[in-house]
């Protein structure tokens, strides 16, 4: 079991919502059940379930869901799975559900009546097996899976998801969430092994005010990067990995109250990749080293995120002694009009730049960054929403003045939202002259 703070109803928007938890959970989830407190007992109030699940069950001739099955169910605090994990507001996971605890079976031989097992039972006949059990002030969220695992599989939401399909480099994440005035680990992602201890990660309680980096990305709407040899101070103690490992982490804020970290295990003090899988795949699509990404927080555009290709990478390793063009753009932010980012937010049309040391020192901040870096060729994207306003600013750069063909744009199999296409297709007219 694992110790989860009490969240009051008023940021119960905190939490991911129920399909997010099902469709990102790592053991493919099958199913999830919103259990909510109406007097004295929990009550079902709603359920989801992927459409392939639900043809499945139709396909086996089965009649109903084991949602809708479970609907009839009420549970008192303490009472089965759903009132345990309520009554002591610690996660519960549990390994199969076709197997009765101690709990449940001490209950059968006293001649209770045990709904764990009917539930058990109706388990076994939808092939139910792992589920996870997160508590809040208000009820339950369960989810599960037709698999057995035998350790919590991994869940997040959508925005984590953003995040981790944007960082592909990055070994495992922690999704924290601002719930009163503390900060809580409420997903995870660990697709590597690294080790990492549940019960240890989901006891976190952070002081939303503090100095800590989580804290501080929410704070400044931008990356935070920590170090391994600054995780000792008083501000920051936890390591997720094993003692005998070290690491180094960047916080990524992805909406005003989430935050996911990245974790990179050392050597050579190496950071991972803290972007929108936009900006990943658009660099994938350009063949690209170099990307910042700019968002608006307040009246001000910072540098929300940040992309080096592996090569770029080793790049500045060996020749920058590790610092790089990005990492040092987060220090900057602008008004909107301000410089070539401001610009392309505030109107929204997207600009290339054949070489960037060619801009004028006062109309760009960073030509000493530039210049240091050797970042050259760069395009500006307006990244749009489907309602055609502008959501960020994609800094897309190389470390040489080169072309890019249109073709590679309208042949390409990378998949990056359609707006965004359309604004590299057009930057990518004959007669706007060709960047690679």
């Amino acid at each position: 079991r694992i110790t989860c703070l009490l969240c009051p109803p008023e940021v119960a928007m905190a939490r991911p919502m129920l399909h997010q938890l099902v469709d990102n959970l790592s053991c493919r989830g099958c199913y999830g059940i919103e259990w909510v407190l109406e007097g004295h007992c929990l009550k079902y109030k709603s359920s989801y379930n992927p459409q392939w699940r639900i043809d499945e069950v139709k396909d086996r001739g089965q009649e109903g869901l084991y949602t809708t099955h479970s609907a009839s169910y009420e549970f008192l605090p303490g009472r089965g799975l759903v009132g345990q994990a309520f009554q002591t507001q610690e996660v519960l996971f549990v390994s199969n559900l076709q197997q009765m605890s101690p709990t449940g079976i001490a209950e059968s031989f006293n001649g209770w009546d045990s709904t764990e097992f009917l539930r058990m039972a109706m388990a076994e006949e939808f092939g139910i097996h792992s589920a996870v059990f997160l508590p809040h002030a208000g009820g339950v969220l369960e989810f599960g899976s037709t698999e057995e695992v035998k350790a919590m599989p991994s869940f997040f939401s959508d925005a984590a998801r953003e995040a981790i399909e944007g960082n592909e480099t990055a070994p495992y994440c922690v999704e924290w969430a601002k719930v009163g005035d503390m900060l809580q680990p409420v997903g995870h992602y660990n697709p590597k092994g690294v080790k990492m201890e549940p019960n240890e990660l989901y006891s976190l309680r952070v002081p939303a005010a503090a100095e800590t980096p989580m804290a501080q990305a929410l704070k400044r709407g931008r990356p935070e990067v920590v170090l391994w040899k600054d995780q000792l101070s008083a501000a920051y103690k936890r390591c997720p990995l094993a003692p005998t490992e070290k690491q180094n982490a960047v916080f990524m804020p992805v909406s005003d109250e989430r935050v996911v970290e990245l974790g990179c295990a050392v050597p050579r003090g190496s950071i991972p990749n803290c972007c929108s899988k936009a900006l990943s795949q658009s660099c994938i699509l350009l063949k690209a080293p170099i990307a910042v990404e700019w968002r608006l927080k307040g009246d001000r555009i910072v540098a929300a995120g940040f992309y080096n290709s592996a090569e770029r990478m080793q790049k500045c390793s060996d020749d920058y002694s590790g610092t790089r063009y990005t990492l040092a753009s987060l220090e900057f932010d602008f008004k909107q009009g301000e410089g070539v980012v401001g610009r392309v937010f505030s109107t929204g049309k997207s600009e290339l730049w054949p070489d960037l040391l060619t801009l004028p020192v006062d109309k760009f901040k960073r030509h000493a960054l530039a210049e240091h870096f050797d970042v050259r060729t760069a395009v500006f994207v307006a990244k749009k929403s489907e309602q055609g306003e502008v959501e960020a600013v994609l800094e897309i750069c190389t470390d040489r003045v080169c072309e890019m063909l249109e073709e590679e744009l309208l042949n390409s199999k990378v998949e990056i939202p359609k707006t965004l296409l359309t604004e590299l297709r057009e930057l990518a007219r004959p007669n706007f002259g060709s960047i690679y």
